[in-house]
């Protein structure tokens, strides 16, 4: 809906709502352990978001490099709460209740874990409160007790989201921790390797990935199952699809963690990681060879499409929705024609654009124009009586039924422009949308001159 349907309780359904997805799919997916995904990619992903998904499950997945290096890990241990808990509980020992324990609250160190950051275990179960009847946890037993491997480092513990992560080096025995958080364990001759698995697991593009193939992060709840962030890419460095810099990037991603892991200040602490995590998402984009049209990709679903989601309030700002501005608008122009003009180089044509907008009528109007020359991009006030027809056209191309409005795509082409008629919202008027309409508009012509 937009940010006027969704005050009178109507859903618009624009075209790129309306996905297909084949059998061969449905079942290629299946055979492959990927079904969980089809929904997600589709329900947020746009055809450039797919290709280049589909890009990255040629890449050996977390799991099977888990395999070739034999690591291990696990989901951490569940509290016994008496009375609540169902089962038999498991007795705590030989655990000790002085054994280190890493809390999963809003103080967890990002991508570099120390050992001023754990506490002990009894604290740890202390404050482990049922949330609905408020029963402590028993101090004596567990209602989940994972083995020894879970908690033994080197290596990286995680939170459902892919919101927290940490590299742990440690050497004085097992960090214990609830199964809020999950570990990737190995030996220490793989410190550097899981260093840099944790900058990937913080990164930007596992986000991505995540949002796009978990079953419930781009749609419901805001975590993904263990078994989906096993299926995440991550190829060894001597993988033939691995890119041919990947021990180097390896290693000075590595390097980067390492300086976090000196008992840097506290009041540095937080701007030092800030700091090592930017010089670390280039590198991790490197090791996967992402391009610069896959870094819109990432960049629009980070800071758009993500934050528009588990909104409990219909009337909060959903990005996805808001009204573009004239510096997003100019955004999207500039990559539509980049695009277009890439593509048509050889043919010596040049494509420049210019807009018209209606805040009242929540419209944008782009005229995208063929010449020998390129021209910077401009906006022009629209004439009253034309408003007056592309209100009449926009209602024409939607079918209401019920609560549910369904509209459809407006591209009108002249022999040496096109116009695209669209709702002015950022989701149509992002540069994620002038890469996938500069696909579209490039089949078109290409279809035409066929």
């Amino acid at each position: 809906m937009n940010r006027f349907e969704s005050r009178i309780g109507i859903f618009v359904v624009e075209p790129d709502d309306l996905k297909l997805i084949s059998q061969h799919d449905v079942l290629q997916a299946a055979l492959t352990d990927r079904l969980q995904a089809i929904w997600s990619r589709k329900f947020w992903g746009t055809p450039r978001d797919e290709t280049f998904l589909r890009r990255l499950d040629f890449f050996p997945s977390l799991s099977e490099s888990i395999a070739v290096k034999k690591w291990s890990g696990g989901v951490g241990l569940q509290p016994y709460y008496p009375g609540i808990s169902p089962g038999k509980p498991k007795p705590l020992e030989p655990w000790s209740l002085s054994d280190r324990f890493l809390s999963n609250d809003d103080d967890f160190p990002q991508l570099v874990l120390q050992d001023r950051d754990l506490t002990t275990l009894e604290k740890g179960l202390e404050n482990s409160v049922h949330q609905r009847l408020q029963i402590r946890a028993s101090l004596t037993d567990l209602r989940r007790k994972p083995p020894d491997t879970v908690f033994k480092p080197p290596m990286v513990v995680f939170s459902k989201g892919f919101t927290k992560c940490a590299f742990y080096k440690g050497s004085n025995g097992e960090v214990r921790f609830l199964d809020g958080l999950r570990s990737i364990t190995g030996e220490k001759r793989d410190v550097d390797l899981l260093r840099f698995l944790s900058a990937a697991i913080s990164s930007r593009l596992f986000k991505y990935i995540s949002f796009h193939s978990g079953s419930n992060l781009g749609v419901g709840r805001d975590q993904i199952h263990l078994y989906e962030s096993l299926a995440l890419p991550f190829p060894l460095p001597d993988d033939e699809l691995a890119s041919r810099h990947a021990l180097e990037l390896v290693r000075e991603t590595a390097n980067i963690l390492e300086g976090l892991e000196r008992n840097i200040p506290d009041r540095k602490r937080l701007e030092s990681t800030i700091e090592a995590m930017k010089r670390c998402q280039p590198l991790v984009e490197q090791y996967f060879s992402v391009t610069d049209a896959e870094k819109i990709l990432i960049e629009d679903t980070i800071t758009l499409f993500q934050p528009s989601v588990h909104k409990r309030d219909i009337n909060a700002d959903i990005p996805s929705l808001a009204f573009p501005t004239r510096v997003a608008r100019q955004a999207y122009a500039d990559k539509l024609c980049d695009v277009l003009n890439q593509r048509a180089r050889k043919q010596k044509i040049k494509v420049s654009a210019e807009a018209r907008v209606s805040e009242n009528l929540n419209l944008v109007l782009l005229t995208a124009m063929f010449t020998e020359k390129q021209e910077a991009y401009t906006e022009v006030r629209g004439e009253d009586a034309l408003w007056v027809a592309l209100n009449r056209i926009s209602k024409a191309a939607r079918k209401d039924d019920s609560m549910f409005s369904y509209l459809r795509g407006f591209k009108y082409f002249e022999p040496d422009r096109l116009h695209i008629l669209k709702p002015a919202t950022m989701r149509n008027w992002c540069r994620t949308a002038a890469l996938n309409d500069a696909d579209a508009i490039f089949e078109h012509l290409v279809t035409e001159n066929a």
